[in-house]
């Protein structure tokens, strides 16, 4: 590892080769070949850690207003576009380059940048950037793109906090949805409001609740038409952490299998006893199958009248039977819970077939309300979106007509997909390798707001609709 790390240090001297003195700096930047989304409407790209500013050289109070500057790039479809840009400095003192268009982005293509510019900063320090990249892509997406950038935000949290503050410097915002995730969760952030160059947001603190763990790190990302889910790569981690208080100790037992038929790397949940739980779903945790095989697993609650669910992956073909359950804990996955599996006899079979299936990751909006529309599109982000197919939010309606996009489904629900049916929370369906519809447990369900206002036992009730990722394990003989 420490030979790997070493090459890494020389690559990044050698790309990003710099002199300085006290009044000059000279920054070379040499890129071999690197890719960028950009938007046709007001497009902009950023280039990362072109340069580290151990002396200080610049200020971050003031870089972005002292270091602009204009270029032109031609790519290989012969388009012509004048850039303007300026220098960025983050709190690890990694100076970034974001540049904007003056027009519209035409069309995809590849860009060879070989150019000096030199900059005045602070009227007295001479400043030279050499670009020296052999192909830089652009590939266009239809209207605009969000860019946001922000150092690390660390927020300790109190339990009678009902909301995060968070902060972002805008680049460009379109009122695109914002989540905070890790480990395949996900949290929606809210509320958003432009106050001059900042973005100011919130993350609900009960919705946060429901996954953290004591300490967690979270990346920020956006949804898009054409990309799905897509991170921010200038935003750094959020760090959320929850003070010291004494965990509660939830012991329990395992009641049945809900879904014995799956297929290979989707899901099994098993029901628990335990129904007296807010809603949550805890953070990934391993499980010993046998002494040569460990699996990932996670908890999770749905609505409150619901039992405790254990997700887990099925990586194997074939049949498992459980004839016995030895005890096992996990302690760190949930900022407010340790869970106890208590030994205990247990009869279930599990057969696991092929071909495999995807991962559901995460679910968008949490709120279908049919009192204002008709029909409504969902997103469904998966691990890869062609392996699941017919999707239902009502087990007893038609499958929902789907789009592969990027790496999500779009999915149309309309009005008559809940024929007969009450207000209340709905679960995904899908049909399994068996031509069975089973019930997606590991995945928080959507609101679903009918006309006639009575709710029902339609779904599995839940708050969130943000879903998440469960790999599935068989608990030991």
């Amino acid at each position: 590892m420490q030979y790997i790390f070493i090459f890494f240090s020389i690559f990044a001297l050698l790309n990003c080769k710099t002199e300085f003195t006290q009044d000059s700096i000279t920054i070379n930047i040499n890129i071999g070949s690197t890719s960028r989304y950009i938007g046709s409407s007001e497009p902009k790209f950023g280039l990362d850690k072109v340069y580290t500013d151990g002396n200080d050289f610049f200020d971050a109070s003031d870089i972005e207003e002292e270091t602009k500057f204009s270029l032109s790039i031609t790519g290989n479809n012969t388009n012509t576009y004048p850039i303007n840009c300026r220098l960025w400095k983050n709190e690890e003192k990694k100076i970034d380059v974001f540049c904007d268009f003056e027009g519209e982005f035409k069309a995809s293509g590849k860009f060879l940048i070989n150019d000096a510019v030199n900059i005045t900063y602070n009227s007295t320090k001479n400043v030279t950037i050499n670009f020296n990249i052999e192909s830089l892509e652009l590939k266009r997406i239809e209207g605009k793109l969000p860019f946001l950038y922000a150092n690390t935000q660390i927020k300790d949290v109190k339990e009678s906090d009902s909301k995060i503050n968070l902060e972002f410097n805008i680049n460009s915002y379109n009122n695109e949805k914002l989540f905070i995730y890790h480990d395949y969760t996900v949290a929606p952030i809210e509320n958003c409001k432009k106050e001059n160059k900042i973005l100011k947001c919130e993350v609900s603190k009960e919705k946060l609740d429901a996954i953290a763990k004591k300490n967690n790190e979270f990346e920020v990302c956006f949804l898009n038409e054409y990309l799905g889910f897509e991170d921010f790569e200038f935003v750094e981690h959020i760090k959320i952490n929850y003070p010291d208080t004494k965990k509660e100790d939830i012991h329990f037992n395992f009641v049945k299998i809900l879904n014995p038929d799956v297929e290979k790397n989707y899901f099994v949940n098993i029901e628990t006893n335990i129904i007296n739980l807010p809603i949550l779903k805890t953070s990934f945790f391993r499980l010993r199958l046998s002494q040569d095989h460990t699996t990932d697993c996670l908890f999770i609650k749905h609505e409150k009248s619901k039992p405790l669910y254990l997700s887990c992956s099925a990586d194997f073909t074939g049949n498992f039977t459980i004839e016995r359950i030895e005890g096992f804990n996990a302690k760190e996955i949930h900022y407010k819970y340790n869970f106890f599996a208590d030994p205990q006899d247990f009869n279930g079979t599990i057969e696991s077939t092929e071909p495999l299936n995807s991962a559901v990751l995460n679910v968008y909006p949490e709120t279908l309300d049919f009192t204002k529309k008709d029909s409504f599109e969902i997103y469904i982000n998966t691990q890869m979106n062609t392996l699941i197919n017919n999707i239902r939010l009502n087990p007893d309606g038609e499958d929902l007509k789907c789009d592969d996009i990027a790496g999500y489904k779009k999915c149309t629900v309309n009005k008559s997909h809940f024929k007969d049916k009450k207000t209340g929370y709905y679960l995904i369906h899908h049909k399994n390798n068996v031509e069975k519809y089973t019930t997606n447990y590991e995945t928080f369900g959507i609101n679903v707001i009918l006309p006639g206002g009575d709710s029902g036992n339609a779904g599995e009730i839940s708050k969130y609709s943000f879903s998440l990722f469960a790999l599935f394990c068989l608990l030991v003989l």
